[in-house]
């Protein structure tokens, strides 16, 4: 079928990164998705088809209208279980979106501790509004946007965060919940294990022998569940701790080695891989932007 997208960048501030908006509609396959790793507070929202997410160390089955709020540098991707028509929302907010303001309606959603990679909203209420708010976006956006046009979609956008962040704060055990599917023990327990032990693994040898399983079983069973390798979701939970530690300007050999790297010039690749540029300018623009 054909790709229904609208995906635009809003910005209504020159010292502001934009914010990301995107409906899609796809025909996609189990292989469609490849991890995703970035430095924004995500707004997910599911609208149909045959599909699980997972984020850090969690396995979230989907239902229509399901919305999660991912938090900065958070391994996740789809997983698509069999062929099917994927339709889904996703606005990405840069952290500094609302820093001005004297409260940040993304400050709820941006934890440094790792124990929280993302809140699932189930409110049935909240979903209405939501569903509102979103088409209203998608006919703004679809076409070529005026100064107006842009206003109002930011306007819209800090009314979405608002929305949810009101009802975490109101209800976090209520419309918000930690929710895990019934997936296999190994599963979630490597994903723990992956989520928290990260730079301390050095392969993916050491994950199957910390669970006594063979390593064609463990690689098998993480991408029937996963959708992604053992070892890609390993060195993408290591290059989300290095931008952690390079954002705190800690030095390139430093965060090698903390990540579990055994050997600079390899770090060096991969992170560029990951993330389009070295470590050290990474660290750099960071540290340009604390002065």
């Amino acid at each position: 079928m054909e790709e229904i997208r609208t995906n635009k960048k809003i910005s209504v501030s020159d010292d502001k990164d934009p914010i990301t908006f995107a409906h899609m509609k796809t025909y996609d396959t189990p292989e469609s998705h490849m991890l995703h790793l970035n430095n924004y507070v995500e707004v997910y929202i599911f609208v149909s088809g045959d599909a699980t997410y997972i984020v850090g160390d969690k396995y979230y089955e989907l239902e229509p209208g399901d919305v999660l709020v991912i938090t900065p540098h958070e391994v996740h991707v789809p997983v698509i279980k069999n062929e099917c028509v994927y339709e889904r929302y996703y606005l990405l907010f840069p952290l500094n979106t609302f820093s001005e303001f004297l409260y940040n309606p993304l400050a709820s959603f941006i934890v440094g501790d790792g124990k929280r990679s993302a809140m699932l909203c189930r409110s049935k209420e909240n979903r209405e509004r939501i569903s509102i708010i979103l088409s209203e976006l998608d006919s703004l956006l679809k076409d070529d946007i005026s100064d107006n046009s842009e206003l109002a979609a930011y306007s819209l956008m800090l009314r979405l965060v608002c929305l949810l962040n009101d009802g975490f704060s109101s209800s976090p055990g209520g419309q918000y919940a930690d929710h895990n599917t019934s997936t296999p023990d190994i599963i979630r327990n490597v994903l723990l294990y992956i989520n928290d032990q990260a730079g301390c693994i050095s392969t993916v040898s050491d994950i199957s022998e910390r669970f006594h399983i063979s390593l064609p079983y463990l690689s098998s069973v993480f991408k029937k569940y996963i959708g992604v390798t053992a070892g890609d979701y390993l060195r993408t939970k290591k290059i989300a701790l290095a931008k952690k530690l390079l954002e705190g300007g800690n030095t390139v050999t430093y965060t090698c080695y903390e990540c579990g790297f055994s050997d600079c010039s390899y770090f060096i690749r991969t992170f560029k891989k990951y993330v389009g540029i070295t470590p050290n300018k990474y660290r750099n623009k960071y540290i340009r932007i604390d002065k």
